[in-house]
């Protein structure tokens, strides 16, 4: 028996052990995953969420139950539940390299090892409406990119319905990866040019919009792992990095780099993530933070003083895009700067080397410097500074030649030295 069987005779076992010990739930169990025609986990997905879809509020006609009554609905339900199956079925358009049977399995699996609510499969398909709603956008996707005309009715149908029934609201032309938990789900928003990767994690509220009334690519990108608090709003063609964290109420504006743990409204970094897997863990207290200057991975970590509230604030770039600007999400490191030892590595004196040699950009700048402080001080000495994990971060992280990044690694050396 093949993984993917047990999963399927896994949903089965469930929903015969439920409703030998509910049988109240008889009738909701034969129109869904106990259906007759239901032979699969992709068949027993696509029959629920088509149920769940079209549900119509109670009324007083005899030959409406449920809504089933295809006359009176306002999509066929038999072609809805084909629509799903096709989708399920279809093994040439894939989203984030993931066929939509793939990613669908991986997102109940998600849900199943994330939520300390959840108990059974079984719950995942009948109940959880983020995990619906991610089912519906994956086959509205399907037909929004393989429509000729390059938009479909029928998938702004199924993100309508979906937004009305389930409260996520995920435009079809969005992708999103695979293993993803929407918790809750209630308020989600995601927009048109959004991408996911795999394994990230939502709570409720979260939004990933765009700005303004600019057409194209215009929302955020998010990478891999990441973890989303409640009511957090990440807007504009921004970058989210792998394995970072986004405290709940957030208002992000700027790109965070990879790992990073950022809160506040606009969002500021704070620390990084202590986890691989940020989103597997749900630390919504952000408890699991290696703060600024109090990193618990070294020993003699230094605690630095705070600058006095009327100490002017050094910029390192053009005065719209600089740290002391309340937009930029490395302002804390501009104040831990100022106190840091002379001759020590900074982020404004990494941005002045770097500016020299022709980078002004300020997300560049940040996320090579977040990358370098590995002890969450705000600057490094002379003898913490790796001439080869020097030159793989800026290579990473910036769109310099190997020739600039060691240019500017000399200079660094030669300047920390006097």
């Amino acid at each position: 028996m093949t993984l993917m069987d047990e999963f399927t005779s896994r949903l089965f076992r469930e929903a015969e052990d439920t409703l030998k010990e509910e049988p109240e739930l008889e009738m909701l169990l034969n129109r869904t995953v106990l259906a007759k025609d239901v032979e699969s986990f992709e068949d027993a997905v696509a029959s629920t969420v088509c149920y769940r879809l079209l549900l119509h509020p109670p009324c007083n006609r005899k030959d409406i139950v449920g809504g089933n009554n295809p006359s009176d609905s306002m999509f066929c339900p038999n072609m809805l539940n084909l629509l799903l199956r096709r989708a399920f079925a279809n093994e040439s358009i894939l989203e984030a390299g993931y066929t939509m049977k793939e990613s669908v399995r991986q997102d109940a699996k998600a849900v199943i090892d994330r939520d300390p609510a959840c108990n059974s499969l079984l719950e995942v398909v009948l109940f959880f409406k983020g995990f619906a709603a991610l089912v519906c956008h994956r086959a509205a996707r399907q037909k929004w990119i393989s429509s000729k005309r390059g938009r479909s009715m029928t998938a702004l149908f199924l993100q309508s319905q979906a937004s009305a029934m389930f409260s996520v609201d995920i435009h079809p032309g969005a992708t999103i990866g695979a293993g993803i938990m929407l918790d809750h789900g209630t308020g989600v928003v995601i927009g048109e040019t959004a991408k996911v990767g795999d394994g990230c994690t939502f709570l409720h509220g979260v939004t990933l919009g765009g700005t303004g009334k600019d057409h194209g690519d215009r929302h955020p990108k998010v990478g891999t792992k990441v973890l989303i608090g409640a009511g957090a709003s990440v807007l504009g063609c921004i970058n989210i990095g792998s394995r970072s964290k986004i405290g709940a109420g957030s208002i992000v504006l700027r790109d965070i780099p990879p790992g990073a743990t950022a809160v506040g409204a606009p969002a500021k970094i704070i620390g990084r993530a202590l986890e691989d897997d940020p989103a597997s863990g749900k630390d919504d207290l952000l408890e699991n933070v290696g703060l600024l200057h109090k990193s618990p991975s070294c020993s003699d970590t230094e605690v630095i003083s705070s600058v006095s509230a009327g100490t002017t604030t050094t910029t390192f770039l053009d005065d719209d895009e600089d740290t002391s600007s309340g937009m930029c999400p490395y302002r804390k490191y501009t104040q831990l700067a100022q106190a840091a030892p002379t001759n020590a590595l900074t982020l404004c004196k990494l941005a002045k080397v770097m500016k020299e040699r022709g980078c002004c950009n300020m997300n560049e700048i940040g996320s090579s410097f977040f990358a370098l402080d590995k002890r969450n001080v705000g600057y490094l000495r002379r003898n913490e500074i790796d001439e080869g994990d020097f030159v793989a971060i800026l290579k990473e992280n910036t769109s310099f030649e190997y020739h600039d990044i060691n240019d500017i690694f000399q200079i660094i050396v030669r300047d920390n030295s006097s």
